[in-house]
């Protein structure tokens, strides 16, 4: 729980270093500056509680007293509620009671309690987060009995000025794309549709050389001069078209027989190459759009799926999938080893949150609400996610502003005095 001394404002410094010249020794510090701040509810709300039999809040007038607990044991959380007199134990059945609980976001609860064992038990359940404003109606023996009083969790104040210091970023919560991936490796292979072997086409001698390994050469851009071994005459090899050359198989002298003297590929059009397992065959589909990446993350290219290989692979097992894709910059090599986001569905959900927003607060997946300069923890039940975007099926209200960037923050707030879960 946050103690933070109203009179002084406790103000957090958190310096960011930058080295900007090693070798040089100079270093630039940026200050993030967030300040953590209570109304005196909050204030309130964390000071200590006296405790009854079942470590629960009790709430004094005179003789009478309740024990306020909420049971969330291998059950979903109720309150269950001890009424005593002059600290005597009394049956559940002799005093009427009523909670109300008003929540950040003003929303309004309002609990009824019938008689079980020894306690009073809440018509239903309380839900997550137990933070809010209560009010207490009690009835015994013709008196009754009220108090009210803050009880919160998970919530901090920070100023608009803190939380833009801090690099805090909120978004409102809503519906969203989630994308199902098939995960994919391969390699850059030359596109055998613009890729030619050059041989001679006549049996004879190799008698002059025009072009090299790595030479950019154009259709009809003269490659060897042959002498034909059957007319002794002279004939030429031309580029069959624009490319590159990859490889030379031939030099002055040599015969040329039935090899290829040359290979030319245009390189402004490669493929990828991707293994696909069982698994994953039924998923994938011509026109599948996938995202191909470098091991290292640092180059990526989209394509389509343009060729799916009918036969399974006998060596790796896999499929063949094709991505043809343009490489008019020339980053791409051939020989590089890829991995692949195969995009196979798109769905849309009604609910849905950043996956950076996400952060852990006692055994829970949480995200931080934004109601004024207010920041509360909404308990989030999970569904599907593509890596950006997680789907939000329970623990928060659509329209809800929350934190997409450096939730962390109001975290190590929460965590600073413990974020006791108080009941």
């Amino acid at each position: 729980m946050l103690k933070i001394n109203l009179l002084i404002r406790l103000v957090l410094f958190h310096l960011v270093c930058i080295q900007i010249s090693p070798l040089l020794g100079n270093f630039v510090f940026i200050p993030v500056l967030y300040a953590a701040d209570t109304s005196e509810k909050l204030k309130q709300s964390h000071q200590d509680f006296e405790r009854g039999r079942h470590n629960g809040k009790l709430l004094r007038d005179k003789d009478f007293s309740l024990e306020l607990t909420i049971y969330e044991t291998n059950t979903p959380p109720q309150f269950r509620v001890y009424a005593y007199s002059k600290n005597i134990l009394l049956k559940p059945e002799e005093v009427k009671l009523n909670i109300k609980l008003k929540r950040l976001d003003g929303e309004n609860e309002n609990f009824e309690f019938k008689p079980d064992k020894d306690f009073l038990l809440s018509d239903k359940v309380v839900k997550e987060p137990h933070s809010f404003d209560m009010e207490v109606n009690a009835i015994y023996k013709g008196n009754s009995y009220q108090w009210k009083f803050p009880s919160y969790e998970g919530r901090v104040k920070i100023s608009a000025d803190a939380a833009k210091a801090a690099g805090l970023s909120t978004e409102v919560v809503g519906p969203a794309d989630i994308n199902e991936f098939v995960k994919l490796t391969g390699q850059i292979v030359l596109n055998p549709n613009s890729t030619v072997e050059v041989r001679a086409r006549f049996p004879g001698i190799v008698k002059t050389i025009h072009a090299n390994i790595g030479d950019s050469v154009q259709k009809d851009q003269l490659l060897t001069k042959i002498e034909s071994n059957g007319t002794l005459e002279h004939y030429n090899i031309n580029a069959p078209q624009d490319g590159i050359i990859i490889s030379r198989n031939t030099n002055i002298g040599d015969l040329t027989l039935e090899k290829p003297l040359f290979t030319i590929s245009d390189l402004s059009s490669l493929w990828a190459k991707f293994h696909v397992f069982p698994k994953d065959i039924n998923k994938i589909k011509v026109g599948n759009k996938v995202d191909i990446k470098t091991v290292d993350d640092k180059q990526n290219i989209a394509a389509k799926i343009t060729y799916i290989a009918p036969t399974i692979d006998a060596l790796t097992q896999s499929v063949f999938a094709i991505a043809e894709f343009n490489n008019n910059d020339n980053l791409w090599k051939a020989g590089t080893i890829v991995k692949g986001d195969l995009l196979v569905s798109k769905d849309q959900v009604p609910l849905a949150v950043k996956v950076t927003a996400l952060q852990k607060f006692r055994d829970f997946d949480v995200v931080f609400a934004q109601i004024g300069d207010e920041y509360e923890v909404r308990m989030l039940k999970l569904g599907r996610s593509d890596g950006e975007w997680v789907e939000a099926l329970d623990g928060i209200k659509p329209g809800t502003r929350y934190v997409t960037e450096n939730s962390f923050i109001i975290k190590a707030e929460l965590e600073k005095d413990g974020a006791v879960h108080d009941h």
